[in-house]
């Protein structure tokens, strides 16, 4: 924060260090964006608009909560699954920790579960992914409503767009890529695609007090188009490892499109559970391939996630850009090392490591350059259409006191 002082008549800023209590409101209660902060109410609320309005949040974990609950324990208690969870409850301590963050991140659950379980509980990656998948179309579903019920602000293009794409780009890859990588190969471009997107992070939060947008600029078909790719090579990722087409849309419309991370984040959360739900989908009924044993970790792990990711939504909603930031660097960073450490794999796996993220940075930063760029000629183009405004204004304000001002007459 800066103050400006006088001195001798010379001004400059004076620098002061920011309080502890200043810090925690910036840091730890940043606030989220909603629909509000765009649509005015007309006319005085209705008595049950206000309750909600005074509750929405409780309702907004309540809800989702209280309806998986009630339908999961009636299917355990009808099929008698109780044994699985004294066999399973590793899986389902993890996965408390992974719907966090899903919930509270661009990253869905699968970023924890999905290097968790191949590289720690040495899971088939096909197994790992199938969870990941079915998990997460329950838990960011959750979080999803959650999201929607506290009218938290979403770029609907985004949206729509890039799950259009992630649908054709998963299938795509569950039916013609998938079954052609190795277990290793998915592993490391796993944790290599997840530090990437620590990278682009990084290039985002390099620049102070950036201008952002809650909607894309000048939304058109090119901006479609963008999306609809995006959602294509995002939904090759998902296709792999249940989880990737939310990291990599969140790069594109923060980066490129400067769209705010308190909009980004929601929209990824909720675009990453419908293709989970769209994976979930295509690999039990039109496959047929789900092996039990993902179905015994689903099972220990629905009644968790369902309390974790709504509550990691509404903490991200008060929690600083940076924060949350900080959190992934850490957490990406880890899961490389550890993949290196455990998997102890040849010089071309090292390789291919080195190129994706090598890829991804030159990528991440020409989209950094070219949203710069996009910025600029947006905000030159406002400025024109401003000023012109204010220039025919000016001109309708001179015009109008030369007709309606006073009058001489020679005598």
């Amino acid at each position: 924060m800066a103050i400006e002082a006088s001195s001798g008549g010379n001004e400059h800023a004076i620098k002061r260090s920011r309080s502890t209590a200043e810090f925690l409101r910036k840091y730890l209660l940043a606030g989220q964006k909603t629909s509000e902060d765009l649509n005015a109410v007309n006319g005085p609320p209705s008595a049950f608009d206000e309750f909600c309005s005074k509750n929405r949040k409780w309702i907004a974990l309540l809800a989702p909560f209280l309806f998986v609950q009630i339908v999961y324990w009636l299917i355990v208690v009808k099929n008698d699954l109780f044994h699985l969870f004294p066999q399973h409850w590793q899986i389902a301590s993890i996965m408390a920790f992974g719907a966090f963050v899903g919930g509270a991140t661009a990253e869905g659950g699968g970023a924890i579960a999905f290097p968790v379980l191949t590289l720690a509980f040495h899971v088939k990656p096909s197994v790992a992914r199938d969870f990941s998948a079915m998990i997460q179309t329950v838990g960011l579903n959750s979080a999803a409503a959650s999201i929607r019920i506290m009218d938290v602000l979403i770029e609907s293009h985004t949206l729509v767009f890039c799950t259009l794409g992630g649908t054709i780009g998963t299938i795509t890859c569950l039916e013609f890529i998938s079954a052609h990588l190795t277990p290793t190969v998915k592993k490391i471009a796993f944790v290599s695609v997840f530090f990437s997107f620590a990278i682009a992070l990084f290039i985002l939060n390099r620049e102070k007090k950036r201008v952002t947008y809650d909607k894309i600029p000048n939304f058109g078909f090119k901006e479609a188009i963008v999306l609809f790719v995006t959602g294509l090579i995002g939904g090759v990722f998902s296709g792999i490892a249940g989880t990737g087409l939310e990291v990599f849309a969140f790069s594109v419309i923060t980066l490129l499109y400067r769209i705010n991370e308190k909009v980004a984040t929601p929209t990824t959360v909720s675009m990453a559970g419908l293709n989970s739900a769209i994976v979930f989908f295509w690999r039990h009924f039109m496959q047929q391939k789900i092996e039990l044993v993902a179905w015994e970790y689903f099972a220990v792990c629905v009644p968790i996630v369902v309390i974790f990711a709504p509550i990691g939504s509404l903490i991200s909603s008060y929690l600083h850009r940076q924060m949350l930031a900080s959190f992934i660097y850490i957490l990406e960073t880890i899961a490389l090392i550890s993949a290196f450490l455990v998997l102890l794999p040849g010089l071309d796996m090292y390789l291919l490591s080195f190129i994706i993220i090598l890829i991804a940075l030159v990528f991440f930063s020409t989209l950094s350059h070219l949203g710069k760029k996009r910025m600029h000629q947006f905000e030159t183009k406002e400025r024109k259409k401003t000023g012109k405004r204010n220039s025919i204004a000016d001109s309708a304000t001179e015009l109008n006191a030369i007709v309606n001002g006073p009058r001489f007459s020679l005598a």
